[in-house]
């Protein structure tokens, strides 16, 4: 095993780095279920429209869980500024999908998934996108925006164009295990959404990074973060930067996967190691690894993509970080991340 594990941390060092200025430096949340045992690699499969012709009020949204704080978590850190949103669509060539309204929005309760359209946390009026997309995610930037304390949900929604034949639908997952977290509306959310069970629909959050300018361990610790993607089975990677950033990732043998690291400073470093179920190091697997300065230049990020070999099983791994400019250099270990082979 170890022998293989050695070819692995070859592979790393061939591995493709990924760089741009937008996003590829935001963590990506997803609601879009991943249930290896159902047959669900949670790759986008299918195109929607709540009706055709499409009416004046349609809308897809997907409902996420928002957690206190800024944790290493697959739901959306209240801590964390929301900076933007990703979302899947088909759009045919020669066709341009005119979208009135894109957003994060607060619920109209605690309890409910039904957005507030009034209370936007992000928001993108009169939104332009032309074809060709084919279950594809399209990147939308916006000015960061902080959450409110003790806000327990947060609806990123998007309005299909009033009038349109069913040529530009949104992407979704469909399979047999959806999360249950998506919904729709004709009547744009004047009464309670309405679950939409047959499909995860791609609509993604994107936050970004915590930072500090303190160099103490303390400070910086809490801020480095690692998390794990898979390309989709017939594209590798692609654009598909924005379609979710996990902690836990099912993968097979000639599948591309993504290693992903978010510190806290512009110039941090990095170094990949295996680790053993219980998140303590096992094997170093990489060189020193750089990263790029995020888009705001208050933080560091690094996607690192490599062909998973032919490894059966479970494998945590974790990233020890630090930065040349600090005393101490080394800020220490993140988050494990685990990826199942069958």
């Amino acid at each position: 095993m170890r022998s293989q594990l050695a070819t692995f941390g070859i592979l790393l060092l061939s591995a493709t780095v990924h760089a741009s200025p937008c996003q590829d430096s935001v963590i990506w949340v997803t609601e879009v279920n991943q249930n290896i045992g159902a047959g669900n690699y949670a790759d986008m499969n299918s195109c929607w429209v709540v009706q055709n012709p499409t009416g004046p009020s349609d809308f897809f949204s997907v409902c996420f869980k928002v957690v206190p704080g800024i944790p290493n978590t697959e739901d959306v850190a209240e801590g964390l500024p929301v900076t933007g949103m990703s979302v899947n669509l088909c759009i045919p060539g020669g066709v341009v999908g005119f979208f009135p309204r894109i957003g994060v929005y607060y619920p109209v309760s605690s309890s409910s998934c039904t957005p507030d359209l009034a209370n936007p946390v992000i928001e993108l009026l009169n939104v332009v996108i032309p074809g060709p997309l084919n279950n594809e995610f399209f990147f939308l930037d916006t000015a960061e925006a902080l959450i409110a304390p003790g806000t327990s949900a947060l609806i990123a929604a998007v309005q299909l164009p009033p009038g349109d034949a069913g040529q530009v639908r949104v992407g979704g997952d469909s399979s047999a295990s959806t999360s249950g977290t998506s919904y729709f509306s004709m009547d744009a959310y004047s009464t309670a959404a309405i679950p939409f069970p047959t499909a995860d629909m791609g609509i993604n959050i994107g936050q970004d990074n915590s930072t500090t300018t303190s160099c103490t361990v303390a400070s910086r610790l809490p801020h480095g973060r690692f998390r794990a993607a898979r390309g989709d089975a017939t594209s590798g990677f692609g654009i598909e930067s924005m379609k979710g950033d996990r902690l836990l990732q099912h993968i097979q043998t000639g599948e591309t996967l993504r290693l992903s690291f978010f510190g806290a400073q512009p110039g941090d470093v990095y170094l990949i190691f295996l680790m053993t179920p219980i998140c303590t190091p096992s094997l170093l697997l990489s060189p020193v690894l750089f990263t790029l300065p995020d888009g705001d230049g208050d933080g560091s990020y690094q996607r690192l993509s490599f062909t998973w070999p032919n490894l059966a099983g479970s494998f945590d791994f974790a990233a020890v970080w630090g930065n040349f400019s600090c005393a101490p250099v080394v800020a220490g270990f993140t988050n494990c991340v685990t990826v199942i082979s069958p």
